[in-house]
């Protein structure tokens, strides 16, 4: 039940997202990326959690807390940033405030957190397969395509956002 609500969570969090926060579409590149990549979690979290006989321990109830908090702090990154562009002299401009005083994608790790979270819960080694690819995939591929783009879109105002703000990891990276 606990993978399940949090599948729903996640997915209708990231529609949520896509269909509301996100004003630069979504390309074809993030749909075949991003769909292959939900149907990876779900089967893995899916199989994992099937064929645990035990019940919700201390790991799994740190795992719920870890994807609730995560999930909070993806929501509130963009919600944040989407209340922000609707203030007409802000248009243009690059949103560094909130969360993304500390990390240049605190989206992309609250996701980390909100899935390592959940592969918590099920108790099997194989989950955490997840997070150690989803980490890599936001490393080598979403974060570079990204700055990339606000690179491209904000010029010498991100260039500067980039010197003072970690990527990913608030501190560390």
């Amino acid at each position: 039940m606990c993978l399940t609500g949090g599948f729903t969570i996640y997915y209708v969090r990231i529609l949520f997202t896509e269909l509301v926060f996100l004003k630069r579409g979504v390309g074809w590149n993030e749909v075949f990326t991003i769909a292959p990549w939900l149907l990876i979690i779900i089967m893995i979290l899916g199989i994992a959690g099937g064929v645990n006989p035990t019940p919700i321990g201390p790991v799994a109830a740190v795992g719920v807390a870890l994807f609730a908090f995560g999930s909070w702090q993806n929501s509130h990154a963009e919600y944040a940033r989407h209340v922000w562009r609707h203030i007409p002299e802000h248009k243009g401009r690059l949103y560094t405030q909130g969360l993304f005083r500390f990390s240049r994608h605190p989206n992309y790790f609250g996701d980390l957190l909100s899935l390592s979270g959940l592969c918590m819960i099920p108790g099997a080694w194989i989950t955490t397969l997840i997070p150690v690819l989803m980490l890599a995939g936001f490393v080598f591929v979403n974060i570079p395509m990204l700055d990339s783009h606000l690179h491209d879109h904000y010029g010498d105002e991100c260039d500067r956002y980039a010197r003072r703000t970690r990527k990913l990891i608030p501190f560390v990276y």
